[in-house]
């Protein structure tokens, strides 16, 4: 039966510690999920892992490797997701970390009363889930993953994700009434190399246009849950519907 990656990786992650070669509890100085993917994929040469990011590296809570244009974001899964990519990063010394994000979208929601808006715009690899059965990778005696030798693709997919979300804890319950909303270019994180040209939200009543940077308020005549659709359309002409 062919195996399949990520379910193969937890297969791994399962037999190497059936075999004592690691511990995977969460008790003080034992190894992280990361440590343990790396070490899995310490033989497999990364130079074909051409964003600096390998999802596989953590778990994914998030379901990035999966999220598609019509899956639906929030407050909570923004911050995982980013969480997510700033660890699978072989170098994240010039990300923002998520505490800081979170800093900033917290002082502008309690500070001003506004909620603001943040955009997720990100290339990341994942091992190909079909790439020990197309022989571009074989797990060895060692319970680790190796590259095949002279092998003909490569055992990495390139994904691109954009991720949207009005980023107020207090607010994933909307209460009637006024509500502000705000995108700026702070809460823009990508590694693409990009600008947003154009960023326009639909809170059930037509497009917005958030571009300017000025506040947008919409009145909610009834609470509970909102869905925002948002269009962005980036400075390499790429536009993404997202939600």
């Amino acid at each position: 039966m062919k195996k399949k990656l990520p379910a193969l990786l937890a297969w791994l992650l399962l037999s190497a510690t059936l075999f004592g070669q690691y511990n995977l509890m969460s008790a003080p100085g034992d190894l992280t999920y990361t440590q343990v993917a790396d070490s899995i994929f310490s033989p497999i040469s990364k130079s074909q892992v051409t964003t600096g990011i390998l999802y596989d590296r953590v778990a994914p809570f998030a379901g990035l490797h999966a999220f598609k244009s019509t899956d639906t974001s929030s407050y909570l899964h923004f911050f995982l997701a980013y969480s997510e990519l700033y660890s699978a990063a072989y170098n994240n010394g010039t990300m923002m970390k998520a505490a800081q994000i979170d800093t900033l979208s917290n002082a502008m929601y309690y500070t001003n009363n506004v909620i603001p808006v943040g955009v997720l715009y990100y290339d990341f690899n994942l091992i190909d889930t079909l790439a020990i059965a197309n022989n571009l990778l074989y797990q060895g005696s060692d319970s680790l993953l190796h590259d095949v030798t002279g092998r003909t693709g490569n055992p990495f997919k390139l994904k691109t994700i954009t991720v949207a979300a009005a980023l107020s804890q207090d607010t994933l319950d909307y209460g009637t009434g006024n509500i502000t909303f705000k995108y700026i270019n702070q809460l823009f994180l990508t590694n693409k190399g990009v600008t947003i040209s154009s960023i326009y939200a639909d809170f059930g009543s037509g497009n917005q246009n958030l571009s300017s940077g000025n506040n947008v308020t919409v009145f909610y005549p009834t609470s509970g849950k909102k869905t925002i659709k948002f269009t962005i359309t980036y400075s390499n002409a790429q536009t993404a519907i997202v939600y």
